[in-house]
């Protein structure tokens, strides 16, 4: 795929990544034609992820009373062969955000799920002492009630190792949705993250309504990894559309 203009670009900060195993059957109806699930030592996962998003731009241009707000996202791991080798990338299965307006751009040009809800993020750092922990909380209303996904993160930050289940959820420089007839794909540039293991954590979530039914029982089971990461730029880029002949691929080990 051609070099691309930046669509949106903007800092994540304070990233939460809470990741659960779940079968790839319930898995299979989100790859895109032409893409196929992306494994980690023959599983697959999902993770909820908890970001702010600062010095937020779209198409070059901030939005006024946008500048900077939380998100929070369900997303599971694909990949699809690109000239180059392997692209690694994200399938987003519902994207929670505060702001209609950039839910419109979500959804028209990425061609994801998005939905506006009401949001508020909360980081209050440690004292940096030995036994001193990081806590983060990222909060949304939905039918009435408040859904939590709350992290404590402790120790050094570091990248993680480049085979580590860490590296497989974190760096992913590639975003894939389905279209009819094949696989809309854009780039996601940043730096790789240097992250944090998390001592505690929690997800108080109304899932089968905001996720689907098939993940209500998996997200309610202890999660895989728990992980902080610092965050850094990120530019995501005009998506292309990339035609599949063949129908959607069969799952494959990462």
């Amino acid at each position: 795929m051609p070099e691309t203009s930046v669509v949106m670009s903007a800092e994540w900060r304070h990233v939460v990544l809470m990741s659960f195993e779940v079968p790839r059957t319930v898995l299979h109806p989100w790859v895109p034609r032409g893409a196929e699930l992306d494994l980690w030592n023959d599983r697959s996962f999902v993770s909820v992820v908890g970001f702010v998003s600062q010095h937020t731009r779209v198409w070059g241009w901030t939005v006024p009373g946008h500048h900077t707000f939380a998100g929070v996202n369900l997303r599971t791991y694909v990949r699809r062969r690109g000239p180059e080798g392997w692209r690694h990338g994200v399938v987003f299965i519902r994207q929670l955000m505060p702001l209609p307006i950039l839910a419109l751009v979500a959804r028209l040009v990425y061609g994801g799920r998005p939905r506006a809800l009401s949001m508020w993020s909360q980081y209050l750092p440690g004292t940096r002492t030995s036994d001193s922990s990081d806590t983060l909380e990222y909060a949304w209303r939905f039918r009435g009630r408040w859904n939590h996904l709350w992290v404590r993160a402790r120790g050094p930050l570091a990248v993680p190792a480049p085979e580590s289940l860490e590296a497989f959820i974190a760096h992913r420089p590639w975003g894939q949705a389905a279209r009819p007839g094949g696989c809309l794909e854009y780039q996601v540039a940043h730096p790789a993250w240097r992250v944090q293991s998390a001592v505690d954590a929690s997800l108080d979530c109304d899932v089968a309504r905001l996720f689907g039914a098939g993940f209500a029982e998996l997200l309610t089971r202890a999660p895989s990894s728990v992980i902080v990461a610092e965050g850094s730029p990120i530019a995501l880029h005009q998506p292309g559309f990339i035609p599949s002949a063949s129908g959607r691929s069969s799952s494959n080990g990462h």
